[in-house]
């Protein structure tokens, strides 16, 4: 009886995840975002889905790049458009990454496989900075869930590196703004009691990878979370403090898993964003210019 309520609250805690991958209003019609392939893995193209703002200036912008969520399985980048987007509006190079998930890319190994691809996403950016009028310097990652799993381990993962990247460029972003982050997968995490079966926990649990070298990180998640647990949001921000890293913790009262998605409360969605604007300003990753969306 007890292994088939684990499984049944398995399955609810993957639906949740599933719902969270949908989080954003979609960009105005006749705005689009520049595809561009970024990495192909296993036989499968990996894309960067850019929105570009217009821009009174030749310096570079910042840029910010979102990982949708989905539990590792499922999801897709569109998701993210809305969030992208809105940066760019304020003048970021807005982006929505394409990773590899488990239903849309068969053979997919979870979240391994994903934390590569987030890498990869990372240098590419880095390497083509110019190309995108992208300042090396100012990259953000960010993500929802599972997404922002990937995002935040970019930052703390040294593993999981695809063999065609050149580890010599840094993955590790500017920042991180992360959305109801499953980023504890060990004992007690999510995915801990299948992850094991795959490998070394530790190898892919970003909460046990803190170090002094990640960037000034901002969390925000619902006090009624069944996912994301408030204690492991708190735990992590403790440990970032001791490695001396700048943290921020934005509670939202009330609210569960994917607080912040469009279809939930729109106060909230509005909200999330003006947290997350008012943490990169203070983080000094900001247009210097005024820029709009094309």
């Amino acid at each position: 009886m007890a292994r088939q309520w684990r499984l049944v609250l398995g399955l609810l805690s993957l639906a949740m995840l599933i719902l969270a991958a949908v989080a954003a209003p979609k960009p105005p019609k006749g705005v689009t975002p520049e595809k561009i392939q970024y990495k192909s893995a296993n036989g499968h193209d990996l894309h960067l889905y850019v929105f570009k703002p217009k821009t009174s200036s030749s310096r570079p912008a910042p840029a910010i790049l979102f990982f949708h969520g989905g539990g590792w399985r499922t999801g897709i980048p569109d998701s993210l458009f809305g969030m992208a987007h809105h940066f760019s509006t304020k003048g970021f190079v807005g982006i929505s990454a394409e990773y590899r998930v488990r239903n849309n890319h068969p053979g997919t190994k979870i979240p391994w496989d994903p934390i590569e691809d987030g890498k990869s996403a990372m240098r590419y950016l880095r390497k083509n900075a110019k190309k995108l009028g992208i300042d090396p310097n100012k990259i953000v990652a960010g993500g929802a869930s599972a997404g922002g799993h990937v995002a935040a381990a970019t930052a703390t993962i040294d593993g999981s590196n695809a063999r065609t990247d050149d580890t010599s460029i840094s993955a590790m972003p500017n920042a991180l703004v992360l959305l109801n982050p499953v980023y504890d997968t060990g004992p007690g995490g999510y995915g801990y009691g299948w992850i094991k079966k795959l490998g070394d926990y530790r190898e892919v649990s970003p909460i046990d990878n803190i170090d002094s070298d990640m960037p000034p990180t901002l969390v925000q998640v619902g006090t009624k979370d069944a996912i994301v647990f408030v204690k492991t949001v708190k735990r992590f921000q403790k440990l970032q403090r001791q490695a001396g890293v700048y943290s921020e913790l934005r509670l939202f009262q009330g609210r569960r898993h994917g607080f912040f998605n469009y279809n939930k409360p729109k106060p909230d969605y509005s909200t999330s964003l003006r947290y997350t604007e008012r943490f990169l300003k203070k983080q000094g990753i900001w247009p210097t210019s005024r820029r709009g969306c094309r």
